[in-house]
């Protein structure tokens, strides 16, 4: 993905707060002002129409930091992206629900329920559920396709898993 093709929702854009540059001349945006509030403002009712890059463009112009954006992570299922260092997840359709999952293990997000909707599952959660085993870990991020993997672990037998 490219910042050109990002869209915030206004849930998305609610939580980035906004910062003035650092330039002596200052920004505009004021203490505790939202990319929603700024959007808003400024596009009013078109706002969540333009894109990450249009919307960095239009902060730089009014003298305020504009978002500091990681993409192109791969994902299973739904897509996960980053944006002044705070994660921001969006559920895809699998083959049994609506939930994300990702294949990329380095210190981010893998995994949110259906019903989950705050906080994820990092590599370490998993396999601190399965009691520091990694194989048990492994087969248990496979077999998530939309629950919750305490769920999913109460539902094995986990002491003939364990024997294997």
């Amino acid at each position: 993905m490219k910042l050109s093709e990002l869209k915030f929702c206004s849930d998305e854009a609610s939580r980035i707060i906004l910062k003035d540059d650092d330039k002596p001349t200052g920004g505009i945006s004021f203490r505790g002002e939202t990319l929603a509030d700024f959007m808003e403002e400024i596009w009013q009712e078109n706002a969540y129409e333009h894109n990450a890059a249009e919307i960095n463009k239009a902060l730089k112009q009014c003298g305020i930091q504009p978002l500091k954006i990681q993409l192109n992570f791969k994902d299973e299922v739904g897509m996960c992206f980053r944006v002044n260092n705070e994660w921001f997840i969006r559920k895809g359709y699998g083959d049994e629900g609506c939930y994300y999952k990702s294949a990329v293990f380095a210190n981010r997000p893998i995994y949110q329920g259906e019903n989950q909707d705050e906080g994820y599952y990092t590599a370490g959660d998993i396999i601190k559920l399965c009691d520091g085993n990694t194989k048990l870990a492994k087969q248990l991020w496979n077999a998530l396709e939309w629950q919750m993997p305490e769920t999913l672990l109460e539902d094995w037998d986990i002491h003939d898993i364990n024997k294997e």
